[in-house]
């Protein structure tokens, strides 16, 4: 794939379809892991946890805190310990977007020059983002343990999903049944 050709580093696919089981601040997780890679880079080898998109653009700028917009990788990398390919730890996390011709990796890593190099980054180291994420996530879990886990719009999106829709699937078909069934 021409995709994997722009990749800055040699890397062998150490799993996929990979499933697991983790706790998070007392609240079961349960997920599957598209593809994990380990990546030969000049800081050793890394794992990086890939999540295929199609259709939908992918935002790395969905992964800051607070209100994580689209939590499942970062929730994958807080996970690391429980997923068996990964190896007990995750080094980078990245969606490939797989649509319309427009083939692209979105992700952050912890290696110094990234999975595709593009030039030095402002934004906050990925061992910064796995403390926001950590933060950010438990304090969701404890929300919804605790019986408040309100919906919150995010700007710009339909107004069926919230903050946390990528931990959901299928919001639009239950929208569409509560619609039926108050008629």
């Amino acid at each position: 794939m021409n995709l994997e050709r722009t990749r800055e580093f040699p890397f062998r696919v150490a799993g996929s379809e990979e499933s697991f089981q983790s706790k998070i601040n007392g609240l079961d997780v349960h997920g599957r892991i598209d593809r994990i890679d380990l990546v030969e880079t000049p800081d050793g080898p890394q794992s990086l946890i890939i999540d295929y998109k199609t259709g939908k653009s992918v935002d790395s700028a969905k992964w800051k805190a607070p209100d994580i917009a689209e939590p499942q990788l970062p929730l994958y990398a807080l996970c690391a310990a429980d997923i068996q390919g990964a190896q007990g730890r995750v080094d980078g996390i990245a969606f490939a977007h797989l649509s319309d011709g427009h083939h692209r990796f979105v992700g952050k890593t912890r290696w110094s020059d990234g999975l595709i190099h593009e030039g030095k980054s402002k934004q906050l180291s990925f061992e910064e983002a796995i403390q926001t994420w950590r933060a950010d996530l438990e304090l969701a879990t404890e929300l919804f343990l605790s019986g408040r886990a309100e919906v919150k719009n995010v700007i710009g999106s339909r107004s069926n999903d919230s903050a946390y829709a990528g931990l959901t699937r299928g919001s639009a078909d239950i929208d569409s049944e509560v619609a039926d069934d108050a008629d």
